[in-house]
């Protein structure tokens, strides 16, 4: 069986679980009972600004690859406005200039 795109449904789904990652969590946090060792906590997930616009772009490319173009704009729009001076909100403006407005 070869590899193909997702039908619509699939893409969705994962699209909806890749972009969860990016919220921040709104579990309660709670103090360790001092009988208790603190429990270490990793993030895997960078904070800068720079590697978060990154990953927008290459969500809303991946939105564009799959023709979700009106999902693939707000996602360049929201780069644009949430990260205005990176690298990756330059990109956006140019795939909204570019690729997106005649579709």
């Amino acid at each position: 069986m070869g590899h193909h795109p997702p039908d619509t449904e699939w893409f969705e789904k994962g699209m909806a679980a890749l972009d969860e990652k990016l919220e921040p969590p709104t579990a309660k946090i709670t103090t360790p009972k001092p009988t208790t060792r603190p429990v270490a906590t990793t993030t895997s997930q960078p904070t800068d600004p720079q590697s978060v616009s990154n990953h927008l772009l290459a969500t809303a490319k991946l939105y564009i690859d799959n023709k979700q173009y009106e999902i693939a704009r707000q996602k360049l729009n929201w780069i644009i406005q949430t990260y205005p001076n990176t690298p990756a909100a330059t990109e956006a403006k140019k795939l909204l200039a570019e690729s997106l407005k005649e579709k």
